[in-house]
């Protein structure tokens, strides 16, 4: 027994927290396609196909939004009950999720929860750690019942008592950026079309998306700000950053697509729900996936600033996915540092370390290149749709929005499979993916010098 409990801890070891935390991804993913093949989680009780399950729990567990089947028609109470959970969990991230528990539980973290746990949310400093998950919890449950019980005016008001599940569905659902509805009984795979006209409705589900987005770490800069007294002045260079880029990408989206769809798919509608749809179809690109006007119907422009507003996404330690603010505005301010003639990226009189400024490049150029090789390979296995409308879908994936603009639910297996693994790298991170890959890290000697060699660039 003895010699059992050191082969686990010796185990423990070698599977570092990167792989912990993409293996743990996996894991749900797998036992939340099993859970919905079951004849009880579909609304007529019969098995599911195995892919179209894997296909939604994936969805679900990275909080794409994505799915081959109306989520209210396809499936049961308890099928949308386990979709919920896996957006739950997955939103969070599970060792987020679970790391949340322990401490509400337990009050306080072992060394190896902790090490998983910086990992999870990239932070250095593991004192911090505890108080950023304890506030990540009390936000969470703040936001989303908050968001469920407004969500009950309009809900209960119209529908009755079922009302509530509605409600909590998808408050749930906009909170993590998953954009799953159980609207389907209005009209199949209407999204949140119906409530246009609905203030409260247009108003909660946005805020719920922006504040999910925003990212935790934001949420512990602001609480320790008001724990000291300070004012926003003094928030992080990372905070102004996350909120100022933020703020940028919503308003660019909403006067573009107010501008270009306002004769187009906004044609019949009021002036306020041609305002309110804008502003959120400009919201929900950053990774959440409700639809408020017809994509499929949506000028070519309006589907390439939707592909922008999707690639870069959220902001780090979020719910969101996307190469995320931070990586963009660290590009465009190297740009503007190499035409200025600066050697160094200076964002907001802080200049930005090398190795950020390498790892932003890498990640947009390796996202960049997946996607289009994805894109380009179901440009072969679904040769019926045009190559933007497929650019939309995959990058959606990638990015975890869930807004398409094809029918999920005719596309070939293998489509759907090259789908599910970018939703899978768009959650865990393609440098997380690349890692967890790699079984053996070559040891560089930092001693060595290196010639430099100049090359001709431009």
């Amino acid at each position: 027994m003895f010699l059992l409990q050191i082969r686990m801890n010796q185990r423990k070891k070698m599977i570092k927290p990167v792989q912990f935390i993409c293996l743990s991804f996996f894991l749900i993913i797998m036992l939340g396609t099993f859970l919905l093949m079951l004849p009880f989680s579909s609304a007529t009780h019969t098995v599911t196909p195995f892919t179209d399950s894997l296909f939604t729990a994936t969805s679900a567990t990275c909080v794409t939004g994505l799915s081959v089947y109306d989520t209210y028609s396809h499936w049961s109470p308890a099928g949308q009950g386990i979709i919920l959970l896996l957006i739950q969990v997955g939103g969070l991230g599970f060792v987020t999720f679970s790391t949340s528990v322990v401490l509400s539980l337990r009050g306080r973290l072992g060394l190896h929860d902790m090490r998983l746990a910086r990992e999870q949310v990239s932070l250095q400093n593991l004192g911090d750690i505890e108080q950023l998950f304890t506030n990540i919890l009390r936000v969470t449950v703040i936001c989303e019942g908050s968001g469920a019980l407004l969500l009950c005016i309009p809900f209960i008001s119209r529908f009755g008592a079922s009302g509530i599940w509605m409600a909590v569905f998808t408050a749930v659902s906009s909170y993590c950026n998953a954009g799953f509805d159980i609207f389907g009984f209005i009209s199949p795979n209407c999204s949140i079309t119906p409530f246009l006209g609905d203030w409260i409705v247009m108003t909660v589900v946005p805020a719920l998306i922006i504040l999910g987005g925003i990212g935790f770490v934001v949420f512990q800069d602001i609480f320790t700000c008001r724990k000291r007294k300070k004012s926003a002045h003094h928030l992080s260079t990372y905070s102004k950053v996350v909120l100022v880029m933020s703020g940028v990408l919503i308003l660019f989206g909403f006067l573009s697509i107010l501008g270009i769809e306002w004769n187009q798919t906004l044609a019949d509608l009021p002036f306020g729900e041609k305002v309110s749809a804008a502003f959120f179809s400009s919201v929900t690109a950053r990774t959440a996936g409700y639809s408020a006007i017809n994509y499929l119907a949506a000028s070519p422009l309006t589907k390439i600033v939707t592909i922008l507003l999707m690639f870069i996404g959220a902001s780090p330690v979020s719910t969101g996915g996307g190469i995320k603010t931070t990586t963009a505005v660290v590009l465009i301010m190297t740009m503007l540092s190499v035409l200025r003639g600066q050697d160094d990226t200076i964002v907001a009189g802080h200049r930005i370390k090398k190795a950020v400024v390498y790892k932003a490049l890498s990640l947009t150029v390796l996202s960049t290149a997946l996607v289009t090789a994805a894109t380009t390979f179901l440009w072969f296995t679904e040769p019926g749709n045009s190559f933007l409308n497929l650019a939309v879908v995959v990058v959606s994936a990638f990015s975890t929005t869930g807004l398409t603009t094809i029918d999920l639910g005719s596309i070939h297996t293998i489509s759907k499979l090259t789908l599910c693994m970018l939703m899978y790298i768009g959650r865990v991170g393609p440098f997380s993916f690349i890692l967890t890959l790699r079984l053996r890290n070559k040891r560089i000697d930092k001693q060595v010098t290196l010639p430099e060699a100049d090359l001709i660039v431009g």
